[in-house]
C-alpha cells in the first residue's frame, strides 16, 4: 500500500496527506487509481490489479532517470520510453505507435537520429542522447506525423486479404468463452477458403489466464501477423447493458491509427446486422492491445447477459452470420484501392 501511495504521488494523482494512514486504501487512493487507469486506457474500476500496478511502476520513470536499450524478449517499458518515443517522432524518425516499449522500432529510430547527429551509435539512451534531443526537440506543424505514417502503412497493407496472415485469438477461459470460440473457429474456415493463412492463438489454462493477453500477444509477433483479431462475448453487472463494441490500442499519448481504421471496418460491418446496437469503437490499453506489434482489435460481439443480445448471438445460423461480418470487415480493411 506505501509503494502504491508513493506512485501515485510520483506522478501528481494524489497530494501527500500528513493525516492519512500510509497502510491504508482509502477513497482517495481509490479515486487517484481511477484517475490513472483513465489515463492509461484501463479497465476504470479504482483496484489494483497487477496490470495497473505494472504501469504504476512503469509511470515512475521519467526520461534520464536510466539507460533505455533493446532487450529482445524482455522490453523496457515505461513513461521514459514513451518521453523518448514521443520526441524522436516530433524529429521525424519513426519509431511506429507511441506504446512506452522500447522494441527494435524504437532503437532503428534511436540509431537513426545518433547517426545524424554524429554521437556514438549504439541504439542505447543514455545521459548523451537525452542531452541532445533536448536541444533539439521541436514541435511538428500541419497535424499528426503518426496518423500519417498509419495511412501510409495502411495503403501498404492494402493488397487483399487473401495473402495475409490473421491470428484469432479466443479469449480467456470464461463461462460464455464457447460462444466466442464457435465464431472464430467459423471465421477461421471462411478466411482460409478466400485464401487467408490463419491461425488460432495459444490455449489458456486455469493457471495462465491473468497471462493470455500478453501470450496471445508473443504468438502473433513470433509469427509476424498482420493483423490479431479478438473475438468476445462480454458480461455486465447489469442485464440492460447490450450492443457491440470494438476496441484497439490507445491511450493519452495517442491511437494506433491502423487498429483504429480496423476497428471501424470491423464495427461497421457487425452493426449492420439486426439488433446488433451500435455501442462504437474504443481506444484502451489493455494488454492485448499494446504488445502486438500489427493492428489488434478485440470485439465484444454481445453481452451474454442481455437477454436480447443473448438470444441474437445464439439464434439459428448466429455464428456463421457473425463470422462472416468478421470476415467482410477484415476484406474491406485490405481492400486494394480502387482506380
Amino acid at each position: 500500500m506505501i509503494e502504491i501511495r508513493d506512485r501515485l504521488q510520483r506522478i501528481g494523482l494524489l497530494t501527500p496527506d500528513a493525516q492519512a494512514d500510509p497502510r491504508h486504501y482509502d477513497q482517495a487512493v481509490a479515486r487517484a487509481v481511477a484517475a490513472f487507469q483513465q489515463q492509461q486506457g484501463l479497465v476504470v474500476d479504482g483496484l489494483v490489479n497487477r496490470e495497473t500496478f505494472r504501469r504504476l511502476e512503469e509511470a515512475r520513470w521519467q526520461l534520464g532517470d536510466r539507460e533505455l536499450a533493446y532487450i529482445p524478449g524482455r522490453l523496457t517499458a515505461g513513461e521514459d520510453v514513451t518521453t523518448l518515443q514521443r520526441r524522436l517522432t516530433s524529429l521525424g524518425y519513426d519509431c511506429g505507435r507511441v506504446d512506452g516499449l522500447f522494441g527494435p522500432a524504437t532503437e532503428g529510430a534511436l540509431r537513426a537520429f545518433q547517426g545524424a547527429i554524429g554521437i556514438t551509435v549504439d541504439g542505447r539512451c543514455g545521459s548523451t542522447s537525452v542531452r541532445a534531443l533536448q536541444r533539439l526537440q521541436r514541435a511538428v506543424a500541419g497535424g499528426s506525423s503518426g496518423e500519417l505514417r498509419g495511412r501510409i502503412a495502411h495503403q501498404r497493407l492494402r493488397t487483399g486479404v487473401q495473402d495475409k496472415i490473421i491470428v484469432l485469438d479466443v479469449g480467456p477461459d470464461s463461462p460464455h468463452a464457447e460462444l466466442a470460440r464457435d465464431i472464430s473457429h467459423r471465421l477461421e474456415g471462411q478466411l482460409a477458403a478466400i485464401g487467408s493463412t490463419v491461425l488460432i492463438g495459444p490455449a489458456t489454462s486455469a493457471d495462465q489466464i491473468g497471462d493470455h493477453d500478453r501470450r496471445s500477444a508473443d504468438f502473433a509477433n513470433d509469427v509476424n501477423a498482420h493483423v490479431l483479431l479478438s473475438p468476445r462475448v462480454a458480461i455486465a453487472s447489469s442485464t440492460r447493458v447490450r450492443g457491440v463494441a470494438s476496441f484497439y490500442f490507445g491511450g493519452r499519448h495517442g491511437p494506433s491509427h491502423l487498429g483504429a481504421l480496423l476497428a471501424q471496418a470491423l464495427q461497421a460491418r457487425l452493426t449492420a446486422l439486426p439488433d446488433a446496437h451500435d455501442c462504437g469503437t474504443h481506444a484502451r490499453g489493455w494488454p492485448l492491445l499494446r504488445y502486438t506489434r500489427m493492428p489488434c482489435v478485440c470485439v465484444e460481439i454481445g453481452y451474454a447477459t442481455n437477454p436480447a443480445d443473448l438470444a441474437r448471438l445464439t439464434g439459428p445460423g448466429a455464428g456463421a452470420q457473425i463470422a462472416g461480418c468478421l470476415a467482410a470487415g477484415l476484406v474491406d480493411f485490405f481492400a486494394p484501392v480502387s482506380g
